[in-house]
């Protein structure tokens, strides 16, 4: 998907030119004013497994306007305060959550937040004796 077809709210006092979300729920908000509605609703009907494709375009468009690499954005700043330092996990996470929320499911950030923390770990090191 293409930059074009997103219509993030601009704010010209943001680093990045457009608005950043104080937390999750803000987040859910300005995803459903900047997606169009075809692409929600890919995202709602695609499974849950399958997210990861969404994680190239969308999660880097997150990431990149929505400052999850510098540490002077607040959204930054709330994944920090979670335990969430990576931008690229805290994108994912936002993709999921938007999913999950989208799908009228619990969010259940702290368990994604332990299950991501779990995948990375075992991308570094490979998988823990026994699993």
């Amino acid at each position: 998907m293409e930059d074009t077809e997103y219509n993030p709210t601009l704010d010209p006092g943001s680093p990045t030119g457009v608005y950043i979300p104080v937390d999750i729920q803000d987040c859910f908000r300005e995803l459903d004013k900047m997606l169009p509605d075809d692409m929600i609703e890919r995202i709602r009907l695609c499974e849950e497994g399958d997210l990861y494709q969404r994680h190239f375009g969308l999660a880097i468009w997150i990431r990149n306007n929505w400052g999850l690499w510098s540490h002077q954005s607040r959204l930054k700043q709330y994944f920090d305060n979670l335990g969430v330092r990576e931008g690229d996990s805290a994108s994912s996470l936002l993709i999921n959550s938007y999913w999950r929320h989208r799908n009228g499911l619990p969010i259940e950030l702290p368990r994604q937040i332990v299950y991501d923390k779990i995948m990375r770990e075992e991308i570094r090191n490979g998988p823990k004796p026994g699993n």
